[in-house]
C-alpha cells in the first residue's frame, strides 16, 4: 500500500470522526419520545385551557358591560379580577415554554419554518401583552361595590377595555393551531428545496 493510499485513508477517517463529532451534540438536543410528548401534551393543555379562560373572560365582561342589575355587574366584575392575575400569565408563560422547548428539541427548529416562527412571534407578542396590558389592569381595578347601580359600576371601572384582550388572544391561539395542524411550507417543502438546490 502506497504513502499516498494511507495518507488519504488517514484524512478519510479524519473526516468521519470529525463529522460525527459535530452531529453528536445535535442529536443529544433532541427529546426523546417520552420527553416530546410530555412537553406537547403541556402545550396543548396550556393553550386550550388559555383559550377557555379566554371564552370565559369574555364571558363576563359582556356581561358585565350589558347587564342592568348592579350586583351581576358587580360579580361580572369581580370575577375577572380574580381569574386573571394568577391564571391567564401562567398559562401564557407555559404555552411559551413549551412552545420554545418543542421547537428546540425536535426536528421543527424554532426559524426554520414560517409556520413555527409566525407560532412564536404570536406566542412572544400575547405574553408581553398579558403582562403589560392586561394584568396591570386587572390588578388595578378596585373592588367593586354591589350595592351601586349597574351604570355607576360601569362608569367607576373602563370594563369595556378589558373586552380586546380576550378576543385578540383567541384569534392568535386559533390562527396558531391552524398553523400547527396544517404546517404550511412544511418539511415537504424544505425536502423540495433541498432537492432543487442538489440538483
Amino acid at each position: 500500500m502506497s504513502s499516498t493510499t494511507l495518507a488519504t485513508d488517514a484524512v478519510e477517517r479524519t473526516v468521519e470522526q470529525t463529522t460525527a463529532t459535530t452531529r453528536t451534540p445535535t442529536a443529544r438536543r433532541r427529546l426523546s419520545r417520552r420527553a416530546r410528548h410530555v412537553v406537547l401534551i403541556a402545550h396543548v393543555v396550556a393553550s386550550v385551557a388559555w383559550i377557555g379562560v379566554n371564552l370565559a373572560m369574555l364571558a363576563l365582561v359582556v356581561t358585565g358591560l350589558t347587564s342592568s342589575d348592579g350586583q351581576v355587574v358587580a360579580v361580572a366584575q369581580q370575577a375577572v379580577t380574580i381569574i386573571v392575575p394568577p391564571v391567564v400569565p401562567a398559562l401564557a408563560i407555559i404555552t411559551v415554554a413549551s412552545g420554545v422547548v418543542l421547537g428546540l428539541g425536535t426536528r421543527w427548529g424554532l426559524v426554520r419554518h414560517r409556520w413555527v416562527l409566525a407560532k412564536l412571534v404570536m406566542s412572544v407578542i400575547m405574553l408581553a401583552l398579558v403582562f403589560v396590558a392586561l394584568l396591570p389592569g386587572a390588578l388595578g381595578a378596585d373592588t367593586p361595590d354591589p350595592s351601586l347601580s349597574a351604570d355607576a359600576l360601569r362608569a367607576e371601572t373602563d370594563l369595556g377595555q378589558m373586552i380586546f384582550p380576550p378576543v385578540v388572544s383567541s384569534v392568535a391561539l386559533l390562527v396558531a393551531t391552524v398553523l400547527s395542524v396544517t404546517k404550511p411550507g412544511g418539511s415537504e417543502a424544505v425536502t423540495a428545496r433541498r432537492s432543487t438546490r442538489a440538483r
